[in-house]
This record gives structure tokens, sequence and C-alpha cells, in this order.
């Protein structure tokens, strides 16, 4: 996907989606401007249209747009005042915000991180278009609040003023999602991050994983287990590696191996075998020799969901940089 961030804040996204989910069928982009009209100007109302299509909320086919199926039910029952959370949860998922809020977790201000994010992305908006759209966007969704005093950006969650049980619980979700996917990105850098948004890798079994450790240990480890396969599957088909016919995350880390020169240290494939031998343990029912089914404890799924991440990031920077890192 290529990113191009456009001045439309957040409220008027979700109007124009608001009034997207109602239609019966998709709308032109003239259509969605006569819902404003005499109110605001076109270029307004197509702005925030672009943006919901990056945001993945509304879809385009034809010249026409429909409200994405993901979140058609979820805005079209929304209340005004709660149509932030649905643009949350999609905010969420756009890696150029989770970047643009890594950094800024990290003390960068917010005219770095959106700099930084623009280079990171390519992105063609400029530096400042970037840094106020994603910097009202996520102090409309609730992650982020401004200091009024000092004007710095923080990452934050309040439940302080929702009152249903419903909507605290979906908050406190939201929350742990975010945390889950800042630190992701932290553990893999923002480098790996881009190659694998890139590649249509989506990070998400990852941060599940996290999430999930202790009630589904052998769950965790195997969703984990399966963007590092995808990764490398990536891996070699970006040096032409015949990584087609390989089977599960050891073949094809006997074929990066195996590769002139190759794409993997001794040392990361041994560790690389350990990942591949926790796969197995979580994939198969039972166990070749005993025929006994194998029980992960959480503490495990825990230690080798973190490691995935890590390994990921010490191969990475070996054949992008040389790096020997881990």
């Amino acid at each position: 996907m290529e990113f191009a961030i456009v001045d439309a804040n957040g409220p008027l996204i979700m109007d124009v989606c608001k009034f997207v989910s109602y239609a019966d069928s998709s709308l032109t982009k003239e259509k969605i401007s006569d819902c404003f009209k005499g109110k605001l100007q076109e270029s307004y109302v197509q702005r925030a249209t672009r943006a919901a299509i990056q945001l993945r909320l509304l879809e385009e086919k034809n010249g026409a747009f429909s409200c994405s199926q993901r979140w058609r039910d979820e805005i079209k029952k929304a209340g005004r005042d709660e149509l932030q959370l649905p643009f949350r949860r999609a905010l969420q998922d756009y890696p150029p915000f989770l970047v643009y809020a890594d950094l800024l977790s990290k003390g960068y201000d917010s005219d770095e991180a959106a700099k930084a994010t623009k280079g990171l992305f390519s992105i063609e908006s400029s530096s400042t278009i970037i840094e106020r759209s994603l910097r009202l966007w996520g102090i409309y969704s609730g992650t982020v609040k401004q200091d009024p005093q000092t004007g710095k950006l923080t990452l934050t969650i309040d439940t302080n003023r929702l009152t249903t049980k419903y909507v605290e619980d979906l908050l406190i979700s939201l929350a742990s999602d975010f945390r889950s996917k800042i630190f992701v990105i932290d553990r893999l850098t923002n480098e790996l991050f881009k190659y694998l948004t890139e590649k249509d890798i989506s990070t998400q079994e990852l941060v599940d994983a996290l999430r999930e450790y202790e009630n589904k240990p052998a769950e965790s480890v195997f969703n984990a287990s399966k963007l590092f396969e995808r990764y490398l599957f990536k891996l070699g088909e970006d040096h032409n590696v015949p990584v087609s016919r390989c089977q599960g995350i050891i073949q094809l880390i006997e074929a990066l191996r195996s590769n002139i020169p190759p794409l993997l240290l001794g040392n990361q494939r041994n560790v690389c075998h350990g990942a591949g031998g926790i796969r197995n343990i979580s994939d198969h029912g039972v166990d070749r020799e005993t025929g006994k089914p194998w029980k992960i404890n959480p503490d495990a799924a825990l230690v080798s969901v973190l490691m995935i991440p890590i390994i990921m990031r010490s191969v990475h920077l070996y054949n992008t940089k040389g790096a020997q890192e881990f």
C-alpha cells in the first residue's frame, strides 16, 4: 500500500464514513460532497474521503466509495460521540501512525516523529501536513494527549469519562492492543516493520500472541511462528532462493543458509532451529517418538513469542547492514 497522508480532521473523516455507511450502494465523491453542501467546501470533504481510504474505513472501486465490511455495522450503529472508537481501531492498524506513536513514546517530539515517518514510508505530503494530521488523529482517537502548557505529546489511555461497561471494556482492549503494537515495533525496529509492511506481512498475529500467551500458550507460539515463517519466505524470494517448495521453518532456514553467500550465519541458524522446534511442538498433535501431545506452559510461550521478533531483527540487520547483533 502506498501511503499518502492528507490534511483532514478525524471528526470529518468519521462523518463521511457515517453517511456512506447508510447508503444502499456505493457513492461517488460528488454524492458524498453533496452530504455537506452549503456547510463545507468540496475539497475538505474529498480530503476526508481520501483519508478514510488510507485508514481502510472506506473502499473505492471504479470511482465509487463504500464502507469497508469490517467497519460498516459498527459505524452505522455508533452515535456521533462514539465514532472515535472505530476511528481508533482503524488508526491503530495504520503503519505510519504506529511508527509515529512509537517515536513519540521514545521521547521524540511531534515534528521529529513526523519527519522520520515521512522519510521511512516515502510519503509525498509535506512533513507539516503529516505532523498535523497524525497529531490531531491521535488526539481525536484518544491515543495521544497534548500537555496544554508545554505542548508535549504523550501516549495516553483515559477511561474516566466513559460510563457504559461495554465502551470501557472496549477501550481497555484497544489500549492493550495499542501497547502491544508499539512494543512489537520497538522489538522489530522501524526499519524491519517498514519492510514487513511493504511485503504485506501483518504483525497482528505477533500482537495477538503477546496478548493471549497466558490463556492460549500453544496457539500464541504457533501464531508468532507463522509471522516468522512468512518473513523467512519473503527474505528468500528477495534473494532468489528457491523457497517455494520449502515446508516449514526448518526447511526455509536450511535454504537460506545454503545460499551463496549465506543469508544466515551459523549461530543464527542454530537459534532459528530452536524457533522451528518450538513451532513444531505447538503445531503437531502428538510427538512422533512418544505418541503423546506436548503441553506448552505460559512462561515458555512468552519466552518463545518474545524471541521471534528478536531473531527476525538479527537476521534483518545482518542482511541489510552486515551487523552481527542479537
